[in-house]
């Protein structure tokens, strides 16, 4: 049973009113007024048209809301979705908007959507995004039929993305997760997921939902690495444009800080695994991708490199505390070339994140200092990504990316070696 401590006293009371479901969906939400109504409506036609002999709800957990998140939710259902329902699903469907209380944050809510998917035993929960302007009922549609009908425990998310979005998953997190955990998930941040009862209950016993871990985008990371240790079946969904407002595609700053410290906890909480050499796990794709060709607005490599030359200068000492003399050495001979651009070659971008992993483990420095000092080499090496791909259509982005995620592979004795240094040289 659930820590049903969770749960206010609110929820339960409209839980034990619902009682079991097939099907929970769950949304997590904090200030979408401008998107809420959107995903609620998405939902409801899902659970109208395409899972109508199932029981399922909707959970809304709002986490404090001042521009009227809840009452917009609450709304949509009321208004939009009960006579659509009424007149098509062959179950009866259950909607529940309630704020919580406790430490805001994706975490607590997830924890809280979780708990109440394990109270209500349903077979699958799905988690979508309130963000999320272009979620269509054929996306929970697709999500829920894998863990029902093949069994999966986690279903990852594929987006249709332009090839210069998401520089931080393709340069840093999908292959360290690849590399150094075995998991070759392309979208490790989520957005859209669905989960097995199987893999609730496991994600409710663990120590994920508090700590650097827990942070905003990083409680997806620990529940990316809990399904790889947990060697739950894992597969991704390619899903279609992913229409929202989260975040700069160059992920500056404190994107930057929280995503890339919760990657590091997640490496410091599973030492014995990764340290053991695991194979990597086989993560099929159910759909296909469509290369998206729109245009992005211009990104500003001048100033991307203005900070990384800048960063290079000006923080010396603090970058001779994390990098090895060979790897710093490498940074400052970019900032010495000519002309405006910079090419920050793979290996030399490899040995560089890993030197910030061990620093982060031996705790070299203050972690959040040694987070924004990771920001601006980080944009140098977006920045140089952007530069060599201008003209590469997307079979050559990808061949590109391969080639740098065999180059943590091929690198992860290194980060074993610093990770056991002692004085971290």
């Amino acid at each position: 049973m659930p820590d049903e401590s969770i749960l206010s006293d609110e929820l339960l009371r409209e839980l034990m009113a619902v009682g079991e479901v097939d099907v929970l969906v769950g949304l997590a939400t904090y200030n979408n007024a401008g998107t809420v109504e959107h995903v609620v409506r998405a939902t409801q036609t899902a659970f109208a048209e395409y899972l109508q002999r199932e029981r399922t709800a909707l959970i809304i957990a709002d986490a404090g809301s001042r521009d009227g998140t809840l009452e917009a939710a609450r709304g949509t259902h009321a208004v939009d979705a009960t006579p659509l329902l009424s007149s098509t699903t062959l179950r009866t469907v259950h909607q529940i908007a309630v704020p919580y209380h406790g430490v805001p944050g994706k975490a607590s809510a997830l924890r809280r959507i979780f708990a109440a998917s394990e109270l209500s035993r349903a077979r699958v929960c799905v988690v979508v995004g309130a963000d999320h302007r272009g979620l269509t009922p054929e996306w929970i549609d697709g999500l829920v039929r894998l863990v029902q009908r093949e069994s999966f425990d986690f279903v990852s998310p594929l987006y249709h993305r332009h090839k210069f979005e998401g520089l931080l998953p393709k340069n840093l997190l999908y292959p360290v997760t690849r590399a150094v955990l075995g998991l070759p998930i392309r979208e490790p941040l989520g957005g859209e997921n669905a989960f097995s009862a199987r893999l609730v209950a496991h994600l409710l016993s663990q120590d994920l939902w508090e700590g650097e871990a827990a942070r905003s985008f990083g409680i997806d990371l620990g529940i990316t690495a809990a399904a790889a240790v947990g060697g739950f079946r894992v597969c991704e969904l390619a899903l279609g444009r992913r229409e929202d407002g989260r975040g700069d595609r160059t992920a500056p700053g404190s994107m930057v800080e929280q995503v890339v410290g919760s990657l590091f906890a997640c490496l410091e909480t599973h030492p014995q695994y990764w340290q053991a050499s695991p194979t990597a796990i086989e993560v099929p794709v159910k759909g296909e991708l469509a290369e998206v060709a729109s245009a992005l607005a211009r990104i500003n490599r001048k100033r991307m490199f203005d900070r990384f030359r800048s960063a290079v200068s000006e923080l010396g000492s603090v970058l001779e505390r994390i990098l090895s003399a060979d790897t710093l050495s490498g940074i400052r001979a970019l900032t010495a070339r000519s002309g405006p651009e910079i090419l920050f070659p793979d290996e030399l971008w490899v040995r560089t994140v890993y030197d910030f992993a061990a620093a982060y483990h031996r705790a070299a420095m203050h972690r959040a200092h040694l987070l924004q000092a990771l920001t601006p080499l980080y944009l140098g090496r977006a920045g140089s990504f952007v530069v060599e791909n201008l003209d590469s259509d997307a079979a050559e982005v990808d061949r590109r990316l391969e080639l740098l995620c065999l180059a943590f592979e091929r690198l992860k004795p290194y980060l074993l070696e610093r990770w056991t240094a002692t004085d971290g040289r």
